[in-house]
């Protein structure tokens, strides 16, 4: 942690000040996806590279519309 010591205490209320905190998120949907991939996978087995970007993009721009600081 990259925290100075003025923010350290036996009980660790930094831990739970909303100021400063710093939301980052993780551009994926495998967990979303019915293949369990976070590619787009054709029939044959083929990652569709340029639908699944498109997908990612729009992932990210939703995550940092809703406040994610680093996507």
């Amino acid at each position: 942690m990259l925290q100075g010591q003025e923010m350290l205490s036996p009980t660790g209320e930094e831990a739970f000040n909303d100021n400063g905190l710093v939301i980052y998120t993780d551009v994926n949907f495998d967990e979303y996806s019915s293949s369990g991939h976070g590619g787009i996978i054709r029939e044959d087995g083929v990652i569709l590279n340029d639908e699944t970007i498109h997908q990612l993009r729009k992932q990210a721009v939703s995550q940092a519309r809703t406040g994610a600081d680093v996507v």
